[in-house]
């Protein structure tokens, strides 16, 4: 399948972007091929990406409406998928040779300024900070925060992450929410005839308490 949910690095250059897709039917139904989910209609991506020295920074969420399996009946069961997708997408290319020609025309003071806002986007720490608007009053993406990978080229392909966004919140295990969750609660309602039938034998030492408990019980009735 060929990506379809693609942004162009250097246009984040003149700021970060918020972008809306809509996750066709067909897109969801193979990307999510041998999962057990099937899509019921389209889903939505709302993703704001930006761009910090060479960093790409992503974050939204993935909305998606799904059927799965019953684990017991097998019957479809409607699950609602809303995934954060928080990630950090660096080059796989050396920044010096870059694939984006509008940055290298920049010359010594273009790759100056890069240089400085790598710098600022780095903390001891490890973490991406980012200094733009619409990400919080503490933009920081830590390694707990975000996952790192790579972009190749002009384009950063967001396809596999919205994929793997929406299969890591999907249940291990759906159950129809009008079947009772536990054991007990199935049997809870049993005849009292199954029950006493289902009840171990009595130990025959114990056959005289059992007798005296009985004329007691008679005796208060």
């Amino acid at each position: 399948m060929s990506p379809q949910y693609t942004v162009r690095v250097a246009d984040l250059e003149d700021g970060p972007q918020t972008v809306t897709w809509e996750l066709s039917e067909v897109w969801l139904d193979q990307a999510l091929a041998d999962s057990g989910a099937e899509p019921r209609g389209t889903g939505r991506a709302e993703l704001t990406l930006t761009l910090s020295g060479r960093e790409v920074l992503v974050k939204g969420q993935v909305l998606a409406s799904l059927t799965m399996p019953c684990v017991v009946t097998l019957d479809p069961v409607p699950v609602e998928v809303a995934a954060d997708l928080c990630l950090v997408l660096v080059p796989t290319t050396n920044p010096e040779r870059g694939s984006h020609g509008a940055r290298q025309s920049r010359g010594r003071e273009g790759r100056s300024s890069a240089s400085g806002r790598e710098r600022e986007g780095r903390r001891r720490d490890g973490s991406t900070r980012a200094n733009v608007s619409g990400w919080g009053s503490d933009p920081t993406l830590s390694d707990e925060d975000a996952s790192r990978d790579t972009y190749d080229g002009e384009l950063a392909s967001l396809d596999g992450f919205i994929r793997e966004a929406i299969l890591l919140e999907l249940p291990m295990a759906p159950r129809r929410s009008d079947l009772p969750s536990r054991v007990d609660e199935a049997t809870a309602h049993r005849p009292a005839e199954s029950e006493a039938a289902n009840r171990p034998p009595l130990d025959p030492r114990l056959m005289p308490l059992a007798a005296i408990a009985s004329r007691m019980r008679k005796n208060k009735e």
